[in-house]
């Protein structure tokens, strides 16, 4: 029994067309992009009150697809 179907060089090269045409769109739109807020100074930085924390526990909320309750440490 076969495990794999062989693949024509039709759909080869359609595929690559498609690939290499993806390609070409992606580079018109990877322009060179302004930044959307100023850059802070190193000052400004400081002030900020960064926090790390450990994920103790997580479980899904009911009745919802993407939420979920966190116990963090």
């Amino acid at each position: 029994e076969l495990l794999f179907s062989k693949i024509e060089d039709k759909t080869i090269q359609e595929q690559l067309d498609k690939l290499e045409a993806s390609k070409k769109a992606n580079e018109a739109a990877n322009k060179k992009v302004e930044p959307q807020k100023d850059t802070i100074t190193f000052e400004d930085f400081t002030k900020l009150d960064i926090r790390v924390g450990t994920i103790i526990e997580a479980e899904k909320m009911p009745k919802t697809k993407k939420l979920l309750k966190l116990k963090v440490d």
